[in-house]
């Protein structure tokens, strides 16, 4: 589980550098502590207003954020549900789902498609896409997201050009934890 802390912000460094400015204005590495979406690592460039940066350590609410769709989407739906009915889901903007049944639904949606978006959910002039870094047993470990102020670019634009990018980014995540894993499996059988 070395990989799951600080091993996996370690790696994950780098590759979030790559994406910030090309990609998306901001690039962070979550991971799901009870109905929080907690950031372990954040690159980011200017985002022209202060109230819309996040640090390392910071948290949100699960239900709210495109980070967050994406750990609970990849759970099983009885626990993500109790995640989300434990959570205080408050607007965030008028685009925010607080609905239990209705963000549930947009979980399925997620794991479907295999990213989560938002369009100012979370917050006012952001757009977000994030995608799963899966452990061995396929349930999330952490997640991945993007973010681009909305005057930057518009969300289609956002999807065509960063989800590949993205989507590479999580796959190598993920397979060195598998590679952490299997390598961790094979010193104990030893």
């Amino acid at each position: 589980m070395a990989l799951a802390g600080g091993g996996l912000k370690g790696m994950a460094t780098p590759l979030l550098r790559e994406l910030v400015p090309d990609q998306a204005d901001a690039a962070s590495l979550g991971m799901l502590e009870g109905a929080d979406v907690v950031y372990v690592e954040r690159v980011q460039s200017d985002m022209g207003r202060r109230d819309l940066e996040r640090r390392v350590g910071s948290r949100t609410g699960a239900y709210g954020a495109a980070l967050g769709h994406v750990l609970l989407a990849w759970l099983p739906a009885e626990e993500a549900r109790g995640i989300l009915d434990s959570a205080d889901r408050v607007a965030l903007s008028e685009h925010t789902l607080t609905d239990l049944d209705t963000l549930c639904a947009r979980l399925d949606d997620v794991r479907h498609r295999g990213y989560a978006i938002s369009d100012g959910e979370n917050a006012y002039g952001l757009r977000t896409i994030a995608a799963p870094i899966l452990d061995t047993d396929g349930r999330p470990r952490a997640g991945v997201s993007l973010t681009v102020r909305s005057e930057r670019m518009p969300l289609d634009t956002l999807i065509a050009g960063s989800l590949p990018p993205l989507q590479r980014v999580t796959a190598a995540l993920t397979a060195a934890l598998h590679q952490t894993s299997t390598a961790s499996s094979v010193r104990r059988a030893g």
